[in-house]
């Protein structure tokens, strides 16, 4: 389609003496794919020229909308934030009451039981977590409110010996006034440090020659390569806190919206500017972001 999804047919089909058959289409990935209408042919085969989808009496394409399809983990994994929402003093409790917080898109959190001081994975070497602490990381969308709401989770969700400790540049805090008593309470916690990479992108010439792309013609190749990666490199969908990144995951993305003959990926740390095809690493204090369309760099063989 012009939305650039993809649908496929289950079964072979065989054009009848006329040179036309009428079909049904599914399409390939799963979930609310909005229907723009079938209208282009991804893969070319001989004799065949032209697919248009039906249309209902009102112009609008006929076929129905699928439903988003949930996974066992995923199910399972709200199934056990829906019930420790409801709990207090566990380290559980403050993961699922900081999820719950509106405009939250990631998590990475870590606890001390311990009488000393801990060194925490993944972590720069001078960080140590302090006894009974709880160490949180949030990637979240800024808002007017988020700050308290936050504290709000940790002031209401955590035990009363627990400490909240912070760290580095990320470092946050929140004060919430007690009417009880004269000393607020601080809620502390790390907001993921956004750390910028490039995207260099090699398609094939021939793929850009043939014009094989499911997007508008008003764009160019170049431009619908950097849309695609720009919009679809989310945090909290395909970047994690922490995580290492690799070329596979822009592959991955680019393939899932119908651009393919992708020769290479590369990436690089935005301050160093040095591709490679090997991962990106970050600390867990870290998240990687893509700052600007103009990080992307699109170029053929």
């Amino acid at each position: 389609t012009e939305n650039g999804d993809i649908y496929y047919t289950p079964v072979d089909l065989v054009l009848d003496k006329t040179g036309n058959l009428t079909a049904v289409f599914y399409s390939d990935a799963y979930g609310q794919i909005p229907l723009q209408g079938i209208n282009r042919i991804y893969d070319t085969i001989d004799g065949w020229d032209t697919v248009d989808n039906a249309l209902n009496p009102d112009d609008t394409p006929i076929g129905s909308i699928g439903i988003s399809i949930e996974t066992d983990y995923t199910l399972r994994n709200r199934r056990q934030n829906s019930v420790n929402l409801s709990a207090s003093g566990s380290y559980s409790a403050i993961q699922s009451g900081i999820y719950s917080v509106s405009g939250v898109t990631d998590l990475v959190m870590a606890q001390n039981i311990e009488a000393t001081e801990q060194t925490i994975p993944n972590m720069p070497t001078d960080f140590k977590l302090k006894p009974n602490a709880i160490f949180a990381v949030i990637d979240y969308n800024d808002n007017s409110t988020i700050s308290t709401d936050l504290a709000n989770v940790f002031y209401e969700k955590k035990s009363g010996g627990c400490v909240l400790q912070n760290y580095g540049s990320g470092a946050k805090t929140q004060n919430i006034d007690i009417p009880s008593s004269p000393i607020p309470f601080i809620a502390k916690w790390n907001k993921a440090e956004k750390n910028a990479i490039l995207v260099k992108v090699t398609l094939s010439q021939a793929y850009k020659d043939a014009g094989k792309y499911p997007a508008s013609r008003t764009q160019t190749l170049e431009e619908i390569v950097k849309d695609i990666i720009f919009n679809n490199y989310q945090p909290g969908v395909n970047n994690f806190i922490g995580e290492t990144i690799y070329p596979s995951t822009f592959i991955e993305i680019l393939s899932e919206n119908g651009i393919s003959y992708i020769i290479k990926v590369e990436t690089a740390y935005k301050s160093n500017g040095t591709y490679t095809v090997d991962g990106l690493t970050f600390f867990n204090s870290q998240i990687s972001n893509i700052e600007r369309k103009t990080d992307i760099i699109v170029n053929y063989i």
